[in-house]
């Protein structure tokens, strides 16, 4: 399985990846604007500036945990159904 999610922490010091497979690797950026690369060229400003704009909305949560938030929201969804049902016989 492949990277599903990459995301940089708010320093812009750690890289967070995340598969289907429940596998979370976690980096330490060494070289934030790259000024060690071999063409010359740099993006140092623009990559903090584009970095501070990608923060996450997402958190990380134990794979059982997520099948049970998976499990209610079916459950859910089958009671609005069993309702919508209900109210729909009485009318």
């Amino acid at each position: 399985m492949g990277v599903e999610r990459l995301r940089l922490s708010y320093d812009n010091n750690h890289l967070f990846s995340s598969g289907k497979d429940g596998v979370v690797c976690f980096f330490n950026v060494k070289d934030k604007d790259h000024k060690g690369r071999k063409d010359g060229a740099s993006t140092g400003g623009i990559m903090k500036d584009l970095a501070s704009e990608m923060m996450s909305e997402e958190i990380l949560i134990p794979l059982a945990e997520r099948d049970k938030y998976k499990e209610d929201v079916e459950q859910l969804k089958a009671n609005i159904a069993y309702q919508k049902d209900i109210a729909e016989k009485k009318i």
